[in-house]
This record gives structure tokens, C-alpha cells and sequence, in this order.
């Protein structure tokens, strides 16, 4: 007798039990996890395609789109799920919208350093390994990430800029220059004759003219007459981009200039200041 009380006490339980509610949900989470491994897959032979064409930004990004697609999907399965079982889900919406506005708000800085990292990307104005600037920051790009760019200065230190002010900040991109260029005032005394003031501005254009790395369509010009000195400019384009190069180039070019000023007998000038006195 207990036997058959203890047979119809447990066909009750299994009765009682939600089969058909479980296998929903049971299929549900198998179809999710179809769904998931597909996206990973997706995700990463589009992140390899990207790394071979060296887009190693929209590499890094495509984790991060893959998580938001998924928890979208997640939430969309859910309120399916009880929506054909017969629940409502306006208020699961509205509850939703409400905590998403709160962690919206609470988390509006990483937010926004998210936005700022598509909006650099999307811009492509720089790449890892690019020496850029960035408002009053400036050195060589060494990582662009969903909170941040890093970058290494001149003094070797790493500063991390949010990607919010990169977004909203003025960029100049350094590696980007083809010709670098020469921006120099000769300064000559004011007792510097006319011939030899002339022969100065001639020394200049010879030897840039003559310099292979200089492009032509440079200028030599008197700039002004300043205080102690008549100022002889010259702007000129250097054949190269590249910074430690124009640095080497534009030395030899000063080099020569100031050698044939020499030779010439042409004074440089310096801060000085006239006293005249009367008897």
C-alpha cells in the first residue's frame, strides 16, 4: 500500500512539472548557443581579414560590437519567451529602458570613451605606431583601446588619453608629412654692406638649389629689418617625411650656409643694444 501511495506521489510530482516549458527553454539556450559560436566564428575570421590588411583598430573593435549583438539577442529571446507563454512584456521593456537609462548615466564617461574609439577608428586619421598630437599631448601611438589611446612621448613616459577627448580634440598626425620643412632666419648685422647683403641672399638660394634633398620652389627672402639684425628667411621642403632624417638633412644645410658666411666675411648678428651719448 505505501508503494502505491509513494508510484502516485511521484507521478504527481512529474506531472506537476513544466515539460514543455522547460524544453522551450531548453531549445531556447541551445539556439542561443548556436547562435553564439556562429558570431564568434563571424567575429573572428573578420578580425584575421583585418589584421592581414593591417586595420588592427577595427580588429580590436569587432569583440566588442559581438558582446553588445549577443546580450541584444539575449534579451530578445527572453522577452519572446514570455510573450508566448501569455506575460506582458511592456513592463519588461519599461524596466529594461529604465535600467538601462540608470546604468546609462552611471556609466556615461565609459560610454562615451566607447563612441570615441568607433568615432577614431572610423576617422582612420592615425594608426599604432604614428606620432601624433593631441590637443597639448603628443608622442608615438602605441595602443588604441575601447577606454583609451596610449601614447609614448619624447621623455619615454606613457600617457593615456581617453577616446572621448580624442574624439572632441584637434589631431595632428606627424607620420603623415611627405616633405618635411625648413622654416630659417639668418640674422645679419646692420653693418652688413648692400653687395654683401645680396651675397648672402645668394648663398643661401645656391645652396639650396644644389642641395638634392632640397625640393625646388624654395624661397630666400629679407624678412624684416629687426631690432639688431636684418633678418634673411628661408623656407624650403626637405625630400623626406620622415623626422629623424629631415633633422640630418636640415643640419648639413645649415652647415654649409653658415661655412660660406664665413668665408665670405658675413656677420651673424646678436641681441645687442646701441648707447649713444651726448657732450
Amino acid at each position: 500500500m505505501e508503494e502505491i501511495l509513494m508510484t502516485e506521489e511521484f507521478s504527481k510530482v512529474l506531472n506537476s512539472i513544466p515539460w514543455k516549458s522547460i524544453c522551450e527553454i531548453a531549445v531556447n539556450l541551445l539556439v542561443l548557443i548556436i547562435l553564439s559560436k556562429i558570431i564568434d566564428r563571424i567575429v573572428a575570421r573578420s578580425a584575421d581579414n583585418l589584421l592581414k590588411a593591417d586595420k588592427v583598430q577595427l580588429a580590436k573593435i569587432l569583440p566588442m560590437l559581438a558582446r553588445i549583438l549577443k546580450i541584444i539577442i539575449f534579451f530578445l529571446a527572453i522577452a519572446a519567451f514570455f510573450q508566448s507563454h501569455g506575460y506582458s512584456v511592456n513592463s519588461f521593456l519599461a524596466g529594461f529602458g529604465i535600467t538601462g537609462l540608470a546604468v546609462g548615466f552611471a556609466a556615461k564617461e565609459a560610454i562615451s570613451d566607447i563612441f570615441g574609439s568607433l568615432s577614431v577608428v572610423a576617422d582612420k586619421v592615425f594608426r599604432i605606431g604614428d606620432y601624433i598630437s593631441v590637443g597639448t599631448e603628443e608622442g608615438t601611438v602605441e595602443d588604441i583601446n575601447f577606454r583609451s589611446t596610449r601614447l609614448r612621448k619624447l621623455d619615454d613616459t606613457i600617457i593615456a588619453i581617453p577616446n572621448r577627448t580624442v574624439a572632441s580634440s584637434s589631431i595632428t598626425n606627424y607620420s603623415l608629412i611627405r616633405n618635411r620643412m625648413v622654416d630659417e632666419t639668418f640674422g645679419v648685422v646692420y653693418g652688413t654692406s648692400n653687395e654683401k647683403l645680396n651675397e648672402a641672399i645668394e648663398i643661401i638660394r645656391n645652396i639650396a638649389m644644389n642641395d638634392e634633398n632640397v625640393l625646388n620652389g624654395f624661397q630666400v627672402f629679407v624678412q624684416t629689418l629687426n631690432s639688431s639684425s636684418i633678418d634673411i628667411r628661408l623656407i624650403a621642403y626637405l625630400k623626406t617625411g620622415n623626422l629623424a632624417d629631415a633633422r640630418n638633412m636640415k643640419s648639413a644645410l645649415l652647415l654649409k650656409i653658415v661655412e660660406k658666411f664665413r668665408e665670405a666675411g658675413i656677420d651673424f648678428a646678436f641681441p645687442s643694444t646701441s648707447v649713444y651719448m651726448e657732450n
